[in-house]
């Protein structure tokens, strides 16, 4: 075939024009249905400059979680993908249980928030456990240890332990880490 006739034939399957009575709406049911799906979902960034091997990232990232039921895990991009979860706690955990790594590679989970694209989410900050070692019990107290925690990045949580109480042998703080762009 002529590469003429079939750039011809590409453009006309194009739907670039804006005709009004083309445009679709959106009915209450598609709208739930899509946030019902959103609501299992989270996106992920792998930050490396090297290429993902896709189907050992399908294969680790499971068990990495310690999923407990299926994930789906759908490629969106260069170093993007979503995962689709089949439990709201493996969710929950792949978002707040972290860092995560693959590869030796930072991996970010962020929820989707509405129409986004995954592709044009920021991925410029995560949370990170840090552990504050050597502090006197006297001043193994919330005041103290959140005034140093804040010297790193705003505090995200405390870990007070089973009886919650702030003593042991460190105090460990959940800390917001703003990353370089790359």
């Amino acid at each position: 075939m002529d590469p003429d006739e079939i750039s011809r034939l590409v453009n006309e399957m194009k739907l670039s024009h804006n005709d009004p009575s083309d445009v679709v709406n959106l009915e209450e049911t598609y709208i739930r249905i899509g946030e019902e799906r959103l609501a299992q979902c989270l996106v992920a960034k792998v930050l490396s400059t090297k290429a993902v091997n896709i189907e050992a990232f399908r294969q680790q990232m499971p068990r990495v979680i310690q999923a407990e039921r299926r994930i789906d895990i759908e490629v969106t991009g260069d170093h993007y993908f979503v995962f689709v979860f089949y439990s709201l706690r493996d969710r929950n955990r792949a978002l707040t249980e972290g860092p995560w790594n693959f590869a030796r590679n930072l991996l970010i989970f962020k929820e989707p928030i509405g129409r986004q694209n995954p592709r044009t989410m920021t991925f410029d900050e995560t949370n990170f456990w840090v552990q504050l070692h050597n502090i006197p019990l006297a001043f193994m107290h919330e005041e103290l240890l959140l005034k140093l925690g804040r010297q790193i990045g705003p505090v995200v949580e405390m870990d007070r332990g089973e009886n919650g109480a702030l003593m042991g042998r460190f105090a460990r703080i959940r800390i917001r880490i703003n990353l370089p762009s790359r």
